[in-house]
This record gives C-alpha cells, structure tokens and sequence, in this order.
C-alpha cells in the first residue's frame, strides 16, 4: 500500500484503553500504520475517546506524585542528618544519592518511560493528538499533586513545627525525659518541609521538561525520516 495514501478505518480508540500503558501500546502501534501507509485523520480520535486518554493519564500523574508527601521528607531528612535512618550520622556520598533517588523516583518513574517512548514513537497526525491528551493530563495530574503536597507541607510546618501550642502537647504526652530529642527533631523537620515543597516543585518542573524534550526528539525524528523518504522518493 502506497504511503501517501490517508487510512480512514475504525480504530479501537475508546473505552477499551483502561491505562496508561494501553494508551501508549496503542499510540505505538498507530505510529506504525502513519509510517506505513500514510497519515491517519485527527478527527479519528473522538472527543470523547480524548478526554478518556487525559482522565487516564491524569490519574497517573496524580499518583505517582502523591508518594512524594512521604518520600521526600524523609529522602531531604536523611540527606541534612536528621533522620539517621542509615543508623549513622557520617553519610557517604553513595547514602546520599540512595536517599535523593528514592525521593524523586516515585514522581519521575513514569514521565520518564513516556518520555522515552515518546523520543521513539513516528508522530503522525493521530500519534501527536494522542500525545496531546497524555501530555495533558500527566501534566495537570502533577500540577494538582504537587500543589497538594506543597499545601500539606506548609500546613504541618505551621500548624505543627512552629506551633507553640503542639510543644505544650508534646511535653504533656511524651514527658520531660525525652521532650527535648523529640522537639528537636520536629523542629528540624520544619525546615525539611519547606525544603521538600520547592524539591516537589522543582520535580514537577523537571517532569514537564522530560515529557518536552522526548516529544522533540521524536518529532525531530519524524521530520527526518520523512525528509529521507521525500529525497529517495521512498513512498
């Protein structure tokens, strides 16, 4: 079959995708075929099919930016020695890495296999629209999960670490004996808080920057290739 020819079929692009991962098989597959044959209309994708694909991907992104809300204090905490969760003050260089890598993983984890993928895909007409509906919703899923982090944060800090009255419950609660060790890691927590809300805003900044730079790559790709196939008269 020539490729200059448009193919105009009915493609299982609705309800049958319930993850990220099916989008994104898909999304390859119908690479492929504009490779092949030619490009696929856009308007193959429903508007109904694309706010499937954004809803799904939106529920992606806001989960695996959630665990931030745990991971970071304590990935921040055993970096500035407050957490000695190594079971040593002393940390080596390769501690440090350890702790920063558990933090940013669980956010990072999933833009950047997109991102990969997205750097190999062929971005035909319906690929870059499919593309724009996981963009989208990975993005506003992070955005909607990192402000919720950067609230808790800041709430905790307030309404606990630099709270007054919390000192007065934890003496009551925890005695004379241990009150000074126990304030004193949750004072230093405080800042660890505030650190971790500009660390959750530096990583979402650094997981739209991936999902930019792999949708380049692949689009440079695709110019490319098709420049080849123009110049050799490879249709």
């Amino acid at each position: 079959m020539s490729r200059d020819a448009t193919v105009v079929r009915s493609l299982p692009l609705g309800k049958e995708s319930e993850s990220l991962f099916d989008i994104l098989s898909k999304t390859e597959q119908y690479g492929l075929v504009e490779k092949e044959c030619g490009f696929i209309p856009d308007e193959t994708l429903t508007t109904v099919s694309f706010f499937h694909f954004v809803e799904i991907s939106f529920k992606q992104g806001f989960i695996t930016t959630i665990p931030l809300l745990i991971s970071t204090p304590l990935g921040i905490g055993v970096v500035d020695k407050i957490l000695p969760i190594f079971g040593k003050q002393n940390l080596t260089f390769m501690d440090k890495v350890f702790s920063i890598m558990l933090s940013v993983l669980p956010a990072l984890a999933s833009v950047l296999f997109v991102a990969i993928l997205f750097s190999m895909f062929y971005h035909g007409n319906l690929v870059r629209k499919i593309r724009k509906a996981i963009v989208q919703g990975m993005i506003i899923g992070k955005a909607m999960g990192t402000a919720l982090c950067f609230a808790i944060f800041h709430i905790v800090y307030f309404m606990v670490c630099r709270n007054p009255k919390f000192y007065n419950w934890l003496y009551s609660a925890v005695g004379k004996k241990f009150y000074n060790q126990v304030a004193t890691v949750v004072y230093d927590m405080g800042d660890v808080l505030i650190e971790s809300s500009w660390f959750v805003v530096g990583l979402f900044i650094l997981a739209c920057l991936c999902l930019w730079i792999g949708t380049k790559v692949g689009e440079k790709k695709t110019k490319r290739l098709n420049q080849f196939i123009e110049k050799w008269d490879l249709t």
